[in-house]
C-alpha cells in the first residue's frame, strides 16, 4: 500500500504516461484512477535479430531466460517441479536455463555467466519457451522467443496473455500449479505441427506489432500534440 501510494503520487506529476502493454494501462486506469486520456500503451520492441531458419519442433527442448536471484518469481521453481512431472511422460524432455546456476535436476542444463550469443542460439534451437512467472508485469523474453519462432508458455496473469496473442502463439496456464504446467508442456509437444504453426504465426505477430521505431513514433506523436496544445494556450 505504501509503494502504491508513492507510485500514484509520482505518476500524478506526469503530463502523460506511456505503458509497454495493455495490462499496465488498464491497471493505471482502473486501479489508480487515471484518466484514459492520460495513459497510452505504446508497446515495446525486441532486442535481437529474428530467426528465419529451419527449426526442429520435435527436439523436446524447453528454454527459460532469467536473472540470478529472480528464480522464484520468474517461475523457475514452479517450472522445475512441472518439468520433473512432464518428463515421466516425455523422457527425452530437457530444460535449458539461462542466467543462473540453480537446483541440480536430471535433464536440466544451466547457462550462467555466458555470452548473449549463447542465449540467442538457445532461442533459435529450443522448441518451447516456458516461463510460468508469478510476478512479471511485462516479459519481453516472451516476445524474443516468438521472434525466433518459439511458442511460449506462461500463467494467465499480467501481460503474458496479450503477448501470446491470447493463446494463438502460446499456452496459457490458469493456475501456478506444477501439475497444470506439466500438462500444458505435454500438450504442447503432443502436436509438433501445431507448435510449428504457432511459432511461425507468432513470429509474424511480433514483427508486425513490436518494433522500437513504432514505439518512439507513437510517443513523439503525443508529445508533439501536447506541445502544440500548450502553444495554442
Amino acid at each position: 500500500e505504501g509503494y502504491e501510494k508513492n507510485d500514484r503520487k509520482s505518476l500524478e506529476c506526469m503530463d502523460h504516461i506511456f505503458t509497454l502493454n495493455d495490462w499496465s494501462r488498464n491497471e493505471l486506469i482502473n486501479k489508480y484512477g487515471f484518466s484514459e486520456n492520460k495513459v497510452t500503451k505504446v508497446g515495446v520492441g525486441i532486442n535481437l535479430t529474428p530467426f528465419f531458419g529451419e527449426k526442429n519442433y520435435c527436439n523436446y527442448k524447453i528454454l527459460i531466460v532469467l536473472r540470478k536471484g529472480s528464480e522464484h518469481y520468474k517461475g523457475l521453481d514452479l517450472l522445475l517441479e512441472a518439468f520433473t512431472i512432464a518428463r515421466k511422460k516425455i523422457p527425452n524432455l530437457t530444460l535449458h536455463v539461462v542466467g543462473t546456476d540453480y537446483k541440480e535436476t536430471e535433464g536440466v542444463y544451466y547457462y550462467y555467466n555466458q555470452s548473449r550469443s549463447v542465449t540467442v542460439e538457445l532461442f533459435q534451437e529450443c522448441s518451447l519457451y516456458a516461463m510460468p512467472a508469478l510476478l512479471e508485469p511485462n516479459g519481453t523474453t516472451y516476445l524474443e522467443a516468438l521472434a525466433n519462432k518459439t511458442p511460449t508458455l506462461g500463467l494467465n496473469r499480467f501481460a503474458f496473455p496479450e503477448f501470446c496473442g491470447y493463446g494463438k502463439y502460446g499456452f496459457i496456464v490458469e493456475n501456478p500449479d506444477p501439475i497444470a504446467v506439466a500438462e500444458s508442456i505435454v500438450c504442447a509437444y503432443s502436436d509438433p505441427e501445431r507448435l510449428e504453426k504457432m511459432g511461425r504465426d507468432g513470429q509474424q505477430f511480433v514483427l508486425e506489432q513490436f518494433d522500437w521505431q513504432k514505439v518512439t513514433d507513437s510517443m513523439l506523436k503525443i508529445i508533439e500534440g501536447d506541445i502544440e496544445k500548450s502553444n495554442e494556450k
